[in-house]
């Protein structure tokens, strides 16, 4: 599981919290990503996403509970889905398998989707007040707060 204290106000746009576990394999220099080869795969061993207007809704799959806790900050407890991410995930909205996903050294950094039996070598965590945050688009007043973030394993 994955537990996030947060509070979010989107004015109109929906804020993207997620955690991929990964099996990059290149392991040569650390695993730094600047040094990957085109033949390095990124695998996605396991994901858990959270795409939302409020701090409140529970409708994505991977959701398990929202509550408030004693700061005043909500709650958000998601299940880590191993393997092929449920159907209904935000994850196929997002470009996280798109193929053309290349660094300014042509590597390729798209996620192929793995067992859920690989070894994790990486974890991935985005917060982002937009759903499109990552690149750079998204609502202005969007206000996304992340207080503490849990890994339960």
């Amino acid at each position: 599981y994955v537990e996030i204290d947060f509070s979010y106000t989107g004015n109109g746009d929906s804020c993207d919290m997620y955690v991929l576990l990964e099996n990059r394999t290149h392991t040569a220099d650390d695993g730094k990503n600047q040094y990957r080869g085109s033949s390095d795969v990124n695998t996605l061993v396991a994901s858990a996403w959270y795409r939302a207007t409020t701090d409140t809704d529970t409708s994505d799959p991977d959701v398990v509970s929202i509550t408030t806790s004693a700061s005043g900050y909500k709650t958000l407890r998601m299940k880590l889905t191993y393997g092929k991410p449920n159907a209904a995930s935000p994850i196929y909205e997002s470009n996280t398998f798109s193929t053309s996903l290349k660094n300014s050294s042509g590597i390729d950094n798209h996620l192929v989707e793995g067992t859920g039996n690989e070894d994790v070598t990486h974890i991935r965590i985005v917060m982002a007040s937009s759903a499109q945050g990552n690149v750079y688009k998204g609502t202005v007043g969007a206000v996304l707060t992340v207080d503490e973030i849990r890994l339960i394993y």
